[in-house]
């Protein structure tokens, strides 16, 4: 007999985990070998995980050729929770002629200045950018903008290796951590060419330059199906106020609409952007900022967003994201419960405030706060920890789920819970690491310090 299953394309262990226990049967994993060793790797039984290398596409199709016929198996779909698997997923539903938003759009989505241009040729707002190759034209960029820049991968992910710099010397100082730090990562599939039918699109390698908007920053998981576009959630981002620069603390879901923007004008944005990068039946995340009344794009990538989000949803109107995003790639109608269902909740990370080796956590004053509905750690004791800019995963503990007493003051309420906390570490974990040079040091120090 014939077995159905949707293609999951490349994810973490942690969520084959969860989409493993949730959807038995219904899912074949093609995972990269690399998550193998990940403590959270759930066992799964041959039928069900395709276990290999995945930076070559055709030999990534002729294994699941391979593998569909041994087992009988037929695909019903393609999903990708991952930007770095993104265009892969894209060649994989193209080559087994199922709907996914095709390899040049996706490609459009990860290259940050590719995708600006076309909002603004569509009359959408984003920051003014360019594409900098060296310290002098950072430095120039800045003083041609003359106001505060940041610094990005072209086609990073996040808010790995971002950087704003005040003034044209910090920029052209920054713009070789940056650089620096694209090369350490080549060969990380984040970083990798995009490659779509053999032919290279764009330099992943290049940094973009952007005019620093000043706003309050916002966040939305969005479906778009022809003429429609459904907003399915909609956040408040809080950023950590300490260095490094642009990483979210904090989610508020369901966020406040921002003043002078209407839900219908915020509909009509996300649904050109989406539009514009040749998007027609997707999913995806989008990140914006409202500065008086004024929507500026960030990003938007053909995926449901990440971090705590889908544990926040889930906890906030029982919606799963994951199994969204399976409906979706099954042709299945999308169902978003109503307003009225949702709780509004915030999402709180736990970072590291630095390396070393996790010798214990106690989170047990976070557990009996009578405001927390979920704790969840991703690191345990023995864990390594590196500090950004060396590594932007493992200083990231976990996350809190959490009900504030005030909503204006849930920024407030989140640094007091993450202050319960308490990590004992060893000797730092960095300066343990072999070839770790002083430039490298200085480097770390300057990251975290500059803004």
């Amino acid at each position: 007999m014939t077995d159905f299953r949707t293609l999951v394309v490349g994810t973490t262990a942690d969520y084959i985990a969860m989409l493993g226990e949730r959807f038995p049967g219904r899912v074949l994993f093609v995972t990269d070998k690399s998550q193998a060793v990940r403590r959270e790797m759930p066992e799964l039984d041959s039928r069900t995980q395709i276990l290999l290398d995945l930076s070559v596409t055709k030999r990534v199709i002729r294994s699941i050729e391979r593998h569909l016929e041994q087992w009988n198996i037929k695909l019903r779909g393609v999903a990708c929770y991952d930007c770095e698997w993104l265009v892969l997923a894209a060649e994989i539903a193209r080559h087994f002629a199922l709907e996914y938003p095709s390899a040049e759009s996706v490609a459009l989505c990860r290259n940050k200045m590719a995708s600006k241009q076309r909002w603004l040729d569509a009359g959408l707002l984003c920051p003014r950018a360019s594409i900098v190759s060296s310290p002098q034209q950072a430095a120039g960029f800045a003083s041609e903008v003359n106001a505060p820049v940041v610094l990005k991968p072209l086609s990073g992910s996040g808010s790995e290796l971002t950087f704003v710099c005040e003034d044209p010397a910090t920029a052209s100082r920054m713009y070789q951590v940056v650089d620096k730090g694209l090369r350490e990562r080549i060969d990380l599939p984040m970083f990798m060419p995009v490659v779509i039918e053999g032919r290279q699109s764009g330099a992943p390698q290049e940094i973009v330059a952007e005019e620093f908007v000043a706003g309050s920053e916002y966040s939305c998981d969005v479906f778009i199906d022809g003429d429609e576009v459904v907003i399915i959630r909609f956040a408040e981002k809080l950023p950590r106020p300490a260095p490094p620069f642009g990483i979210t603390m904090a989610y508020l879901v369901p966020g406040r609409m921002p003043e002078k923007v209407s839900e219908a004008e915020l509909r009509d944005i996300l649904f050109i952007a989406g539009r514009s990068l040749g998007l027609r039946r997707s999913l995806f995340m989008a990140d914006f900022i409202v500065r008086n009344g004024r929507v500026f794009l960030l990003e938007l990538t053909p995926r449901i967003g990440g971090d705590c989000l889908p544990y926040l949803i889930k906890q906030s109107c029982g919606l799963d994201m994951l199994g969204v995003a399976l409906d979706v790639a099954e042709q299945r109608p999308l169902i978003v419960p109503e307003a009225p269902l949702w709780k509004q909740l915030v999402g709180l990370r736990l970072f590291a405030d630095k390396g070393g080796v996790i010798k214990k956590m106690d989170s047990s004053r976070i557990e009996k706060d009578r405001r927390v509905q979920e704790v969840y750690f991703k690191r345990l004791a023995g864990d390594g920890i590196t500090l950004p800019p060396k590594d932007y995963d493992t200083w990231i503990l976990g996350h809190v789920i959490f009900q504030p007493d005030s909503i204006s003051n849930f920024d407030l309420e989140g640094g007091e819970i993450a202050a319960k906390l308490k990590v004992r570490m060893t000797r730092h974990y960095d300066d343990k690491k072999p070839g770790r040079s002083d430039e490298d040091s200085r480097a770390a120090q300057e990251a975290n310090t500059t803004t």
